[in-house]
């Protein structure tokens, strides 16, 4: 059972395209020890292993061994329209490379700035009428 955990993790990065580098910045995780931990070297903490599952997307049932089938737990607990766009995003921007992940990057911090921009109009009551 525990060469199954390496095994998992390894067809997961690969096959999902994700870039260890990306994974160790995203999860706070030194680069070398998700190569051992697909090397079988070392093991994860519960709290890592947890956030590794999160960032696949799959459970950590799945990733150890209990479970065949990669399920998300979120989709399965939460019929929330929500989750799943969430789970769909993130399973996009696993395949896209860093060029096209700075772009989406960017078009969602434009629009937060747009309705924060908004917001604060809004919350000024429209003052620049006077002009």
């Amino acid at each position: 059972m525990k060469d199954i955990f390496p095994q998992r993790l390894t067809k997961l990065i690969k096959s999902k395209n994700v870039k260890v580098a990306d994974m160790s910045d995203n999860l706070g995780i030194s680069k070398k020890s998700i190569y051992n931990f697909m090397k079988g070297a070392i093991y994860p903490s519960a709290e890592t292993l947890s956030k590794i599952a999160d960032y696949l997307g799959v459970s950590i049932d799945y990733l150890v061994g209990r479970v065949n089938v990669p399920t998300d737990i979120i989709l399965m607990e939460e019929k929330d329209e929500i989750k799943k766009e969430i789970f769909f995003i993130r399973e996009a921007y696993h395949k896209m490379d860093e060029a096209e992940r700075r772009i989406i990057h960017n078009v969602i911090e434009n629009i937060i700035k747009e309705k924060e921009r908004k917001t604060t109009e809004e919350r000024s009551g429209d003052g620049n009428e006077a002009d």
